[in-house]
C-alpha cells in the first residue's frame, strides 16, 4: 500500500536525520530540502538511481567525495566510507562499477576504503571491462586535475569516455557563489580542494542524473536550496574574505541533506532496498566495520574529533553500527 511505503521511507529520513549534537540549524536546512523537493529525500535518490539503471547493468556509476581538513589536509571517513557502503549496494543490485574522483592526495585513502568495502581497486580499464563481462567487485580510483581552468574539459572528457548511469557527490566541498568551497568554519579551501564542481555542470548538460549527499550545505549539491542555506547559516557561514555564505552553488537532481553524510548513503541504500524489495542489498555490520577501520588505518580522521579512531563526523564506531541496523530493520518491513 502506498501509505506503507510513504511511512518506511519517512522512517528512513527520520533515521538519518537525528543529529546527536542537537545543531539548531540542521532541522531547518533538511526541512527546506524536504520543502523544495516534495517527499522523503532517501526514497527520492534511490527512485532516481533506480531509474537510471534500467537496462544499464555493469555500467560505471560516477562518484565524488573527500573533504581536506584546511589545517591538517588530512581527508575523513565521512565520504568516503559512504562511498563504499552505497557502491557496494549498487554494485550487487545492478553490477554496477563505482569510479571515484577525488583530489589527488586522497587517493591512498579512497582507495583502502573501498577495499575495506570489499572492493578489488584496480585501474579504470580493467575495471570497466570486468564490469562489462559481468565479473564485478571492483572499483577504480581518479585525480580530478587542481587546475581551474582544466576542470570543463576533464569534467567533459570523464562523462564522455564513462557515459555513468549516475553521478553522486556525498561530503565533498562545493564552491559557493563566489566560486570558492569552504570548511564549515567559512575558512577558504580552494587551494586543497580540486574543482569537482564541474562535474555536476556537465552532467547536467549530458542528461546523466545526480544525487548530492551534505550535512551542512557547503558540499557539492546543496544548490538546489542555497538561498536557503545562506539565510539559515546567517552571518556565523559567511567567509569574511570572499563576502559570501559557504553555502554551494551547484545543484544535483536530488539532495540528500543528513545529520551525518555517510548516514545518508547509507540511507539512500537502505531505501534503494526497501524499494527493490531485495533487504539484502544493505552489508552486514562487519563489512561497515572493516570499511571504516580500512579508512582510519589509511589516515582518514572521524570529523569533528580530529582523532583517527572509526566512525563518522566525531560518533564512535558503535553509532554508525547502530545507524545501520536501524535501516536494515527498515529495509525489510515495505517496499517503498
Amino acid at each position: 500500500m502506498a501509505e506503507d511505503r510513504d511511512h518506511v521511507a519517512e522512517q528512513i529520513d527520520r533515521v538519518v536525520t537525528c543529529d546527536l549534537r542537537g545543531r539548531p540549524y540542521f532541522p531547518a536546512l533538511y526541512d527546506a530540502a524536504r520543502a523544495a523537493q516534495g517527499g522523503p529525500l532517501c526514497a527520492l535518490a534511490a527512485r532516481r538511481l533506480a531509474d537510471a539503471h534500467v537496462s544499464r547493468r555493469g555500467t560505471p556509476v560516477l562518484f565524488v567525495t573527500g573533504f581536506l581538513s584546511p589545517l591538517l589536509g588530512t581527508g575523513e571517513q565521512d565520504g568516503p566510507v559512504g562511498v563504499a557502503v552505497l557502491g557496494r549496494v549498487l554494485e550487487v543490485a545492478f553490477g554496477s562499477v563505482p569510479v571515484v574522483v577525488t583530489d589527488e592526495v586522497q587517493l591512498p585513502l579512497l582507495t583502502q576504503t573501498l577495499r575495506g568495502g570489499g572492493f578489488n581497486v584496480v585501474p579504470l580499464a580493467r575495471a570497466l571491462e570486468a564490469g562489462r563481462r559481468g565479473k564485478g567487485k571492483v572499483a577504480s580510483v581518479l585525480a580530478f586535475p587542481a587546475d581551474p581552468g582544466a576542470a570543463r574539459g576533464e569534467s567533459e572528457r570523464v562523462l564522455r569516455e564513462l557515459e555513468p548511469a549516475a553521478v553522486v557527490s556525498i561530503e565533498r566541498p562545493g564552491a559557493n557563489a563566489a566560486g570558492v568551497p569552504h570548511s564549515f568554519t567559512a575558512l577558504e579551501i580552494g587551494d586543497i580542494t580540486a574543482p569537482t564542481d564541474a562535474l555536476l555542470a556537465v552532467a547536467r548538460a549530458r542528461g546523466v542524473p545526480s544525487v548530492g549527499i551534505g550535512d551542512a550545505g557547503n558540499e557539492l549539491g546543496c544548490g538546489v536550496i542555497r538561498q536557503e542555506i545562506a539565510a539559515i547559516l546567517g552571518a556565523p557561514g559567511r567567509c569574511a574574505r570572499c563576502g559570501e555564505s559557504i553555502a554551494a552553488a551547484e545543484a544535483a537532481d536530488v539532495l540528500v541533506m543528513a545529520a551525518v553524510s555517510n548516514w545518508g548513503a547509507y540511507g539512500v541504500g537502505a531505501a534503494l532496498a526497501a524499494h527493490l524489495g531485495r533487504p539484502a542489498l544493505l552489508p552486514d555490520d562487519d563489512v561497515l566495520e572493516r570499511t571504516l577501520e580500512a579508512c582510519t588505518l589509511a589516515g582518514g580522521r572521524n570529523g569533528i574529533s580530529d582523532w583517527t579512531d572509526p566512525g563518522s563526523d566525531g560518533y564512535p564506531l558503535a553509532v554508525d553500527l547502530s545507524v545501520l541496523r536501524l535501516l536494515r530493520q527498515l529495509a525489510r518491513a515495505r517496499a517503498i
